[in-house]
């Protein structure tokens, strides 16, 4: 019986590794999620992951990243300024949760909610962290119902994390 469960999880390809994707400017590297599509110049992101082609709107993961004041650290106010501006841009926006979290070996927090964006219902999860002046940002956008494998993606994404040498 394991040799066959074994079998039917290689040939769907989830005993196979990951392929990585890396940024040596940003000195980050983790694992892609399988069979996703990875677009690196999808605009407003360093590289967006887009699930397989389902009915319905297709789950992404965008990686972001935004330079900040080095002297800044990510503190509850610059948080609260994110949600506000989700807020105040989204329709129907309903905060899930908020946490403080550990991206990596930094400190971190992640940011869930539901929306409305082009008359569709979405729910979102945000990861971020700062990293030598930099804000490293992880979003998922999914339909709700979908939300809860595309999460564990994004879990297994964020827990392959390696930091290669001090960025440039």
């Amino acid at each position: 019986m394991r040799v066959l469960v074994l079998c039917i999880l290689w040939m769907a390809g989830l005993l196979l590794p990951a392929a990585a994707w890396e940024d040596t400017a940003v000195g980050i590297r983790f694992a892609a999620p399988r069979r996703w599509e990875a677009r690196q110049k999808d605009p407003g992101a360093r590289v967006r992951f887009v699930a397989p082609a389902a009915p319905g709107l297709r789950s992404n993961i965008g990686f972001q990243i935004v330079d900040l004041d080095p002297s800044q650290p990510l503190d509850e106010q610059q948080i609260l300024t994110v949600a506000r501006r989700l807020a105040s841009d989204l329709q129907d926006y309903r905060m899930l949760g908020s946490k403080a979290v550990s991206v990596a070996g930094l400190d971190g927090h992640r940011l869930s909610y539901r929306a409305v964006v082009k008359g569709k219902p979405i729910q979102a999860t945000q990861v971020f962290a700062v990293r030598a002046g930099r804000l490293l940002l992880f979003t998922l956008t999914t339909e709700p119902d979908k939300h809860p494998a595309g999460r564990t993606v994004l879990d297994s994404m964020l827990s392959s994390i390696e930091w290669l040498d001090e960025p440039r």
